[in-house]
């Protein structure tokens, strides 16, 4: 059950941004751990997104490790492991943009996010059917996060020409981390169950945000030199080398920042610089025990904190460039999305909605049936706003549950009645508590 709602994840969202390979995954999440390295992160990771006016330079991910402890996992930390998170984006040219392509991405991106939500919803009723309750909310509190050595970079020429930019976060680790009640961290080897009151640390640290401006004729000089610079940076491990490539010298770049460079404060124009801070959070699942439901306490390091009028310009022609960018898209979305339907045709949607998603999803799946009905789906879908589609299904949803409730009632009454088939001959029927046990049922289902 763990290893499938993860593997679910892998498929559906990892394996949309990194390039992974999905089979050497699937088996090794019974043993309660995998580890995944050298991830390169796709080029359409900003398709994907639905943020078509950026495009992808460069992207790696050193290291991910999920772990858990078996078989009730949810009682203990799923711990999540990042190593070296580089990222490279810079802007597209409003020219380059289709105006069929980017429909055709619209719609992509619309019916990706209904069938990623379709599936999420089934994997968590699932985990709720088969496990205790509160499960899901347990496995979510109980997540532990360490990403260690995050750099991401985002160079501008084009919303502001006249002084192009680069746009930068460093960032050294950001644990999230279970505690026991004194905030105190587990030792080796020592794990903290679930309790009605979860006690977590978030402490980040060295945190820096940079904006870089270059006045040298819409070329970011400086910052080209800067990664030459570093060619002498160390690779200790030669795989890593001849697996990045093309990708070697911003690596390298990378490696200097999170490393060489991380105390310095002269190596870029920072907005924030070093900030780092330490969270004691406390949630209370049971506010009957008279204790508040959230409790916060966060200490924070010396905050330094500087801005330029040429940074604020910058920062404000991309804020410009943006809002051009999403009338854009908006536009288009207003030129396309403009089908209606009548109540007739949303009934008939829902109905065939719920055939398809039991014969997708039930106890009896029926790929036959999936591959039958989906087509009309679509035809109705297409050409519909995301938000009508959702209306729909969630009403579908809600129709499945309410007859599920239906039949379980319908099972009890049978149940007092006396069962049905051969040995409801030999029942001598309900007596007056049953009988009355009946009516409240009935009544039951009329609400």
């Amino acid at each position: 059950m763990t290893s499938s709602i993860i593997n679910w994840i892998v498929d559906k969202y990892l394996s949309n941004i990194l390039e992974i390979n999905k089979e050497e995954t699937k088996s090794s999440l019974w043993s309660g751990e995998f580890e995944m390295s050298n991830l390169k992160i796709k080029p359409e990771i900003f398709t994907n997104m639905n943020l078509p006016y950026f495009e992808l330079v460069h992207g790696y991910v050193g290291k991910m490790k999920i772990s858990m402890s078996l078989p009730r996992f949810y009682l203990y930390p799923i711990k999540v492991e990042i190593d070296k998170v580089y990222f490279h984006a810079k802007q597209k040219k409003l020219e380059t943009i289709n105006k069929k392509t980017e429909i055709e991405n619209m719609e992509a991106y619309k019916n990706s996010q209904l069938q990623s939500i379709e599936e999420l919803v089934n994997e968590v009723n699932n985990l709720q059917e088969e496990g205790t309750p509160g499960m899901t909310s347990q496995i979510i509190n109980n997540l532990e996060i360490n990403i260690t050595d995050i750099c991401i970079l985002f160079d501008d020429e084009l919303s502001y020409n006249l002084i192009p930019f680069s746009f930068g976060m460093l960032l050294k680790n950001i644990k999230i981390k279970t505690v026991d009640k004194n905030f105190n961290e587990p030792g080796e080897g020592e794990t903290i169950p679930f309790a009605e009151i979860n006690n977590k640390i978030v402490k980040l640290t060295n945190l820096s945000i940079y904006l870089d401006t270059y006045e040298n004729e819409g070329k970011l000089k400086q910052y080209f030199d800067k990664i030459k610079d570093t060619e002498s940076t160390k690779i200790n491990d030669e795989k890593v080398e001849s697996f990045l490539g093309p990708m070697t010298q911003y690596y390298r770049y990378c490696l200097s920042e999170t490393n060489e460079y991380i105390n310095d404060i002269h190596s870029h124009q920072y907005l924030v610089y070093n900030l780092g801070f330490l969270l004691k959070l406390s949630m209370n699942e049971n506010l009957k025990n008279g204790s508040p439901q959230y409790e916060v306490d966060c200490k924070l390091n010396d905050i330094l904190m500087s801005m330029s009028l040429v940074q604020i310009k910058a920062a404000m022609k991309l804020l410009a460039y943006q809002d051009l960018s999403s009338k854009y898209q908006l536009g288009l979305a207003k030129e396309y999305y403009v089908k209606k339907i009548d109540d007739a045709q949303k009934l008939n949607y829902i109905e065939n909605y719920i055939v398809y998603f039991k014969a997708k999803y039930g106890y009896h799946k029926d790929e036959k049936q999936v591959n039958l009905i989906k087509p009309a789906l679509t035809q109705v879908e297409n050409g519909l706003k995301y938000e009508d589609i959702q209306v729909m299904r969630d009403a579908a949803k809600y129709k499945m549950f309410h007859d599920k409730e239906i039949d379980k009632i319908d099972e009890k009454i049978q149940q007092l009645q006396g069962g049905s088939g051969f040995w409801s001959y030999f029942s001598s029927g309900p007596n007056e508590d049953q009988k009355k046990q009946i009516e409240e049922l009935e009544e039951q289902k009329q609400k």
